[in-house]
């Protein structure tokens, strides 16, 4: 590998792992950053000539095997987008890895920590749902049982009617109108968390 691309992989602010295909699905550490070490909670592993999996047991649900195999066939670059990996029951890593492949035949996977972005993510999932029973409950909780009263009162002034009960009926549909006002809001907002959530 040449020197001065050696010195960028070990001194880079990203976190870079470099590997060596020894067959479908088998990738050996070539070289493991500082920083990537940190990143991934190893500091201190001994990484060399080690296979991912030595490492990463899990590292199969992560599903990068896929995406190594493609940029090894095919040369061409390729982004494995935000995707979690377990380390154990409390601890998840969050990664964007960019991978790529040499001229010698290595493959490069530089990323970064993802964690700040999934936290963000998932407080959006979470406001999603919050908008969503706010929504269901104005529009089919609260409206309906003003509709309601408004179809009574409507039957009450066939009836009977009077200035009072009119005044009343004015301020339901009001009312009503407000809450058709209010969810049309709330839709637009779950849309647009939609839209940058599950895209």
């Amino acid at each position: 590998m040449d020197q001065l691309l050696l010195n960028y992989f070990k001194n880079s602010l990203y976190g870079i792992a470099v590997y060596e295909r020894v067959e479908k699905d088998r990738y050996r550490f070539v070289l493991y950053n500082t920083t990537g070490r940190k990143m991934d909670g190893v500091p201190d592993i001994d990484y060399e000539g080690k296979f991912i999996e030595d490492l990463f047991p899990n590292v199969h649900e992560f599903g990068i095997f896929e995406k190594l195999e493609e940029v090894f066939k095919t040369g061409i670059p390729q982004e494995h987008q935000l995707k979690t990996y377990k380390i154990s029951d409390d601890h998840y890593l969050y990664r964007t890895n960019k991978i790529q492949k040499l001229s010698n035949g290595y493959m490069v996977c530089q990323y970064h920590d993802e964690s700040k972005v999934f936290d963000l993510t998932d407080r959006l999932v979470q406001d999603y749902e919050t908008f969503e029973n706010i929504f269901n409950y104005s529009e089919y909780k609260v409206k309906g049982d003003f509709s309601i009263v408004h179809q009574l009162i409507q039957v009450l002034l066939k009836k009977q009617p009077s200035d009072e009960l009119k005044k009343i009926n004015t301020h339901i549909k009001n009312i009503e109108d407000k809450i058709d006002a209010l969810s049309s809001s709330i839709s637009r907002g779950m849309k647009k968390i939609k839209q940058e959530v599950f895209r």
